[in-house]
């Protein structure tokens, strides 16, 4: 049998801090997904941030802090599953931008600290912050 390891880009982003899976601050979870937001998109990252603002005050009273109304809506309507159509080709075939641009859809759209304590940390955890390198890596 035959294992195909793939080499894994870590990026350097200045100012993150390494978010530990027992104890962690949601804040700086928030934080850092916007930090990475302005590093990994800078050139779109206030476009990012209007459109994404723009569809969670559209859609609040719809979703009304439910994660699962969120995802059903989300699957649902074609603004929400393309919302982020006009950055696809800043995203490329990048696994992190792709779990940046839907992590920080996610908290904006989602106001519930609940579900950022026990679905978006997961994601963070899982699916951003492997790409990461810190200063001690």
């Amino acid at each position: 049998m035959f294992v195909k390891i793939l080499a894994m880009r870590r990026y350097k982003v200045e100012g993150l801090t390494i978010i530990p899976t027992v104890g962690y601050d949601f804040d700086q979870v928030i934080r850092n997904t916007q930090r990475l937001l302005e590093q990994l998109f800078s050139e779109n990252a206030n476009a990012i941030r209007l459109k994404v603002y723009s569809l969670a005050i559209e859609y609040d009273s719809k979703i009304r802090g439910n994660y699962w109304r969120f995802i059903k809506l989300a699957n649902g309507n074609a603004s929400l599953r393309n919302w982020n159509a006009a950055f696809r080709k800043d995203v490329g075939n990048s696994s992190l931008k792709h779990s940046v641009l839907d992590l920080f859809f996610q908290i904006n759209m989602v106001q519930n600290w609940d579900v950022y304590n026990d679905i978006l940390i997961h994601a963070y955890l899982e699916d951003i912050q492997p790409y990461l390198k810190f200063s001690d890596d």
